[in-house]
Order: C-alpha cells, then structure tokens, then sequence
C-alpha cells in the first residue's frame, strides 16, 4: 500500500510471492488470519481492538465529570483540581511504566492501586506513595521508581507545564492491548510493548513512528495517512497541528498559521505541545465524533465534520470548524467561520494526519524482536 493511496482496513495485504508459492504447493494449506498478533495462537481482530479502545476512551471521558443521582452532569474536572490527579498519575504510567520487570499484571495492578490511594494530589509525596504501592504489588526497585515518575510528571501536567493529551491517547490504546493479550510477558520478559502504538509523550513522536511502519509495510500496527486519503472509522486517532497565535515566547507560537504552513506527514516529530491527537468513538451523519485529553484542561470530545466519502472536512476556502463539549457535556454540531488568511483554533485544516489500525494476515503469529515490536 502506497502514501496517498485511499485506504479502505477490510481484510488484509496479500501473502508475500515466496509465502505464496509455498502455500500454493501445499496439499491443504494453512489459512491466513488476520489481526493484531499477542500471546494466543489466533490473533485479536480488529474489530475486538477497536472496541476495546473506544470502550477505554468512552470510560475516561465520563471520569471527568461528576454525576447526580439521576445520571445527569453536575461538573466537569479540570486538570488542576486534586479529584482528577490520579488520572493523570494512571495516563503518565502508561508512558513510563515499561521494560521486562513492568509486566502487564504488575501494570495493572499498580494503575489499581494509584485509582484507590486515598488522599492522593498534587501535594503528594511521590516517593512516599511509591513507596506504600511498591510494597503492595512487589517486583525490583525500578518499579517504585517508574511510579514515582509516573507522579511527578502528573504533577507537571496538573500545573499546566507538561500537556498531556499524547499520554491520553497511549493509555487508552495500550490498555486495550493488555487488555487483549496483545502486550503480554513469557515469563522473562514482557513483550509487544507499544507495537500496536508507540508509547510516546507527544503525538508527533507516536505519529512519525507510525509513519514509519506504514512506509516499511509493517503491520498489526497504527498506520499513518493524510486526511485527504483515509475514511474516517471508529479506533482512529486524527491529529492536527495545534501551534496558536498567542504570545512570541510560548512553545507553539505561529505568527499566523496558514493551510500552507500546516506540518505534514513527513514532519511529525516536534515539540510535544504543537500537536494534538484525538480517537475516534463514534461516526454517524453529523461527522466523526472523537475524545482527548488536555482538551479545556480535561477530557473532552469533540466532533469532527466529514465528507460525503467520509474523510475530514478540511476545506480551506469553508473554513469549517469541529465542535468541542462544553462542562455541561453538550456537544453541538461542526460549524463553519469566515474565510480568512490564517487558520483559526478549531479549523480542520489543522489536521494533517489520520492514524489507522491496520490488520497483518499471517499463517502462525509474527516474530518479536528483542525490542518488542512486531515484524
């Protein structure tokens, strides 16, 4: 498959020539199967990953509010308040927390034990309740280590100096992935570690390694295609360039963001703060409706207009916007503004970038490599 060329997910790649001729010599040959490749002998389809990372978004998402008794909103979190930090403390994890000793099980457990810490904020000692979590769920000193970053850097990200919208997106990807058996340790060492998205603390970094892996046809994987080209589909993730016209010393500053200037494909690593990605959880008529974090300092959905193909809505000359959920939980319709030279906040001409994952078909499950990565 070619950059550029129109996507459409179902099915697989053809075998290669040489597989192909072997299968084709064969009395009864083994059947392809296709899907993400983990610990079983039958691979996860694609529609069980997809399910599993909506299922995962949707579920954040809803953390963020606060509920009355008869299941309406009554209050949005804001990363600052003490409620939504271990949140925060669970997205940084899911970055750090990697190598042979952070095991699946020892992952999920230590997410569980920082979701029950009580008392757990900002103000927290992170070696104190690292310390305290480490003697519950055991393993080396890394460990404690790992969750003691895992809380300062969510003490970064509550202060607004660290944005933690890429964090976000991993979690809710890499839990799906454990969830699945897609990540999984053979009793030496844990293995398929961010192989179905990198493990990243900036969407440019996880898209360009997406990138790479569709431009060396490695599959089982995210793949990264420009919008004008991909159909929009439940358990994408879009991505846009977000530099703002704010002040001449913040990271992101552009003088005057035009659709010309907006980064491409090919420029995806950058400072963490100058892209935002977002999964895709719904797609109906009114366009592709998807979540994020860091979105209004919480986790927010946002909807995305489509094309009658079904592909992001970036015309220029229209100017259309996506819509963002209020604190009320209400999300309108995309809108549309006055054309104009520059690109404002919430244009879609911003995006560059739609993130797919993409099936690998194979006889028997693919070869690790030591870094964990499917090949």
């Amino acid at each position: 498959m070619q950059i550029g060329e129109k996507v459409s997910t179902a099915g697989g790649p053809a075998p290669s020539s040489a597989r192909a001729d072997l299968l084709a010599n064969l009395d009864d040959p083994p059947a392809m199967r296709c899907g993400f490749w983990g610990a079983g002998d039958e691979p996860v389809s694609k529609a069980e990953l997809v399910d599993q990372i909506q299922q995962r978004a949707q579920e954040e998402n809803n953390r963020w509010f606060e509920f009355g008794g008869l299941g309406e909103i009554e209050g949005a979190h804001s990363e600052g308040q003490a409620a939504a930090f271990k949140y925060l403390c669970v997205y940084s994890l899911s970055y750090l927390f990697r190598g042979d000793a952070m095991t699946p099980q020892r992952f999920l457990d230590v997410r569980r034990e920082l979701l029950a810490y009580s008392g757990l904020r900002r103000t927290s000692n992170a070696s104190t309740v690292a310390t305290a979590i480490h003697r519950t769920v055991g393993g080396e000193s890394r460990v404690r280590s790992r969750i003691a970053q895992s809380i300062n850097q969510a003490k970064t990200a509550a202060s607004g100096s660290f944005p933690w919208s890429a964090v976000f997106v991993t979690y809710c990807v890499r839990r799906a992935a454990l969830d699945l058996g897609i990540e999984w340790f053979d009793g030496t060492r844990t293995l398929n570690t961010g192989s179905v998205l990198a493990l990243a603390a900036s969407h440019g970094h996880y898209g360009q390694v997406a990138y790479a892996r569709t431009l060396a046809g490695i599959r089982g994987t995210y793949h990264a295609f420009p919008p004008e080209t991909a159909t929009v589909e439940v358990g994408d993730i879009i991505i846009q360039d977000r530099r703002q016209r704010i002040r001449p010393s913040a990271d992101c500053y552009e003088a005057g963001l035009t659709p010309a200037s907006v980064r491409g494909l090919a420029g995806l690593r950058g400072r963490p703060g100058c892209t935002h990605g977002d999964i895709v959880v719904e797609v109906d008529s009114g366009g592709a409706v998807a979540i994020g974090g860091n979105v209004a300092q919480s986790v927010r959905r946002r909807r995305y207009p489509l094309t009658a193909e079904g592909l992001v809505d970036i015309d220029h000359a229209e100017q259309r916007l996506y819509a963002q959920e209020d604190a009320a939980g209400h999300l309108g319709p995309a809108t549309t503004a006055d054309p104009d030279d520059t690109i404002p906040g919430r244009s879609t001409s911003r995006v560059f970038a739609v993130l797919k994952p993409m099936e690998l078909c194979a006889v028997a499950g693919p070869v690790v490599t030591d870094a964990g990565i499917l090949i």
